[in-house]
């Protein structure tokens, strides 16, 4: 790959990932009544694609610190969208566990972010959209068999 080549890609995800971000803060904003921003939604994402966790593993998921998801939690439980249960294999430790009112709210969320996507290719022709998601499989497999978190 040459570095007019990196330069090139560098610039057009750049472009794409200013539009695709405000798309999806507006669609976070959306699901949740104005309440939530983006931190909300992949707390939820989490629960919802991984299960009951610890708030620490949570953090690990998510990417942030300890401190930072106790306040996620604190939101998602007065919302009623998560909820800390005592561990029935540890008494002293926490599980957080999704709602259905999370579920929910996620699966709106999840639908406005389609909904931007859609909005953002739909003048794409198909054979271009087309490629671009084998090209982003290629490199999500490629992933998946080096064994590098993607």
């Amino acid at each position: 790959m040459t570095e007019d080549e990196v330069a090139r890609l560098d610039t057009l995800l750049e472009r794409f990932r200013r539009e695709w971000m405000a798309g999806v803060r507006q669609a976070a904003r959306d699901a949740s009544g104005g309440r939530g921003g983006r931190g909300a939604f992949r707390v939820l994402e989490a629960l919802v694609g991984g299960g009951e966790r610890s708030p620490s593993e949570l953090a690990d998921d998510v990417g942030v610190r300890t401190s930072t998801m106790t306040t996620h939690l604190d939101r998602l439980e007065e919302w009623g969208w998560a909820e800390r249960r005592a561990d029935p294999g540890h008494g002293s430790r926490v599980r957080v566990a999704v709602t259905e009112p999370g579920r929910a709210a996620y699966q709106r969320f999840e639908a406005g972010r389609h909904v931007v996507l859609k909005s953002l290719l739909e003048r794409v022709p198909a054979d271009r959209r087309h490629a671009w998601a084998d090209a982003l499989e290629a490199w999500a497999d490629s992933r998946r068999t080096a064994e590098v978190p993607s």
